[in-house]
This record gives C-alpha cells, sequence and structure tokens, in this order.
C-alpha cells in the first residue's frame, strides 16, 4: 500500500463524476461508477492476494470518515488480522475520530456488526525469535489505568511465515496489571552500589521463562496467558 495518502479533497470527490477508481493513499480508494455514483474501497495485499473491502457509499461516508475507517484497516493488517474475516466474524472498524487518533490507551475500535458491543483493541508485536513485548509511556504515569470489560491487548508473535503467527486476545487489564507487577519487583531491588532503581516508564514482558528457572514477572508468560492464545471468542465476551 502506498504510503502517499491524502491524495483526494472533498471537493475533488465531490465533483467526481468520471467512472474510475481514484487514490487516496494507504489503501483508500474511491470508485465512480458509470452512473457517477460514489462508494469507497479500501484495497490492500494478503498472504500474495489482492482483495477490496466495501467501506461504505459517498456522500453517506464522508471523506474523512473513510480515511478514518482505512487507519482502522491498516491497523488491523499490522496486528495480522484480515479486516474482511474481521467483519465476516460480524467485527467490523469503528470510525475513528480525532479523540481515538489521540488516544494514548488503544489502537483500534471494533464493533460488533450489530451495534451491541464495541471493544477497545491495543496491538503489540514482536519479530520472529523476540518473543517479547515492549510497553512505554508510563514514567510518571499509573500502569492500571481505567480498563474495562472491553478492553484487549492483541500481542502478536511473528513467525518466519505468516502461518506460524501467534496471537495473545488478553484483556487489557490482565496485561496491565501484569507490567505493574513487573515495575513492582524490579524497584523494589537495590542497585549494586544500594542505590534505589529508577522508573523510566518502559518495560518489556517475555513469553519464555528465564533460563535459569527463576520466577519473575517478567518472564514465562506463554505458560500463564495460555489461555489468551488465539482466543478470538474473548471480544464477544462469551468465552
Amino acid at each position: 500500500m502506498s504510503r502517499n495518502t491524502s491524495r483526494l479533497t472533498a471537493l475533488v470527490v465531490l465533483r467526481l463524476d468520471k467512472k474510475g477508481r481514484y487514490c487516496d493513499g494507504g489503501g483508500l480508494y474511491l470508485q465512480v461508477s458509470a452512473t457517477a455514483r460514489k462508494c469507497w474501497v479500501f484495497r490492500y495485499m494478503l498472504r500474495g492476494r489482492m482483495r477490496d473491502m466495501g467501506l461504505g457509499p459517498y456522500p453517506v461516508i464522508t471523506l474523512a470518515a473513510a480515511r478514518d475507517r482505512a487507519i482502522a484497516c491498516r491497523r488491523m493488517l499490522i496486528a495480522g488480522i484480515d479486516p474482511i474475516e474481521a467483519r465476516r466474524n460480524r467485527w467490523i472498524p469503528a470510525d475513528v475520530n480525532r479523540t481515538v487518533k489521540n488516544a494514548e490507551t488503544f489502537d483500534v475500535l471494533a464493533t460488533k456488526e450489530n451495534g451491541n458491543r464495541t471493544v477497545r483493541i491495543s496491538i503489540k508485536t514482536c519479530g520472529p525469535d523476540q518473543r517479547a513485548f515492549q510497553f512505554g509511556g508510563f514514567k510518571n504515569k499509573p500502569v492500571i489505568g481505567a480498563f474495562g470489560e472491553t478492553d484487549f491487548t492483541i500481542l502478536v508473535c511473528m513467525g518466519h511465515d505468516r502461518r506460524d503467527d501467534q496471537f495473545y486476545v488478553v484483556p487489557t487489564p490482565v496485561v496491565r496489571q501484569q507490567i505493574n507487577k513487573h515495575r513492582d519487583h524490579y524497584l523494589s531491588i537495590l542497585r549494586k552500589d544500594g542505590v534505589a532503581r529508577k522508573d523510566l516508564g518502559h518495560w518489556t514482558l517475555h513469553l519464555a521463562k528465564l533460563s535459569s528457572g527463576e520466577d519473575r514477572p517478567s518472564h514465562g508468560l506463554e505458560n500463564l496467558w495460555q489461555e489468551y492464545l488465539g482466543n478470538w471468542k474473548l471480544l464477544d465476551g462469551s468465552a
């Protein structure tokens, strides 16, 4: 997908009446029919296959709203989630308004197709052979935060092949509690010179256990969080 986004303007979209597909960038296109009917399409490549996902008709869906929906789709792709499959499972990307764009606690809003449930999703990834997730931005800020049953963190442990990717669908409060345990444990141990350690606000959680076998809250999460591995039903609130 092109990195050059926002090629279209509201005025251009309004005036376009020639049949064709017009690129805004980032996979977002305005499709104009022979009768000048317009709709938005998100085009993306997944596993070597080009896919088109309808984002709604214009002018019901404005240019700004279409861009927001495309952003949500791209964030799903980063997490290894196929937006079309998500919609088939009755989950669709929600509009990303200015508040969501600046949100510090989540990346994507997803709404159940029947509108009965909306979840806030934070996405963390790690590359092949890393098996560790980094969390930051907690300096002089509380780790726990105000999270509820509709807040989730999807941890994507990438494999060398996409088919080997692993997904942990973890309630965000569970993730934050683990980070807090890690921080409290780290800060409880003095440095070798007897000086207290500083809270730098950045913490790493590891899937694997320590090779020494020592039990620390920063390691061994693949066993601790086994119930969350591939458990997408949690988003429905039914698992």
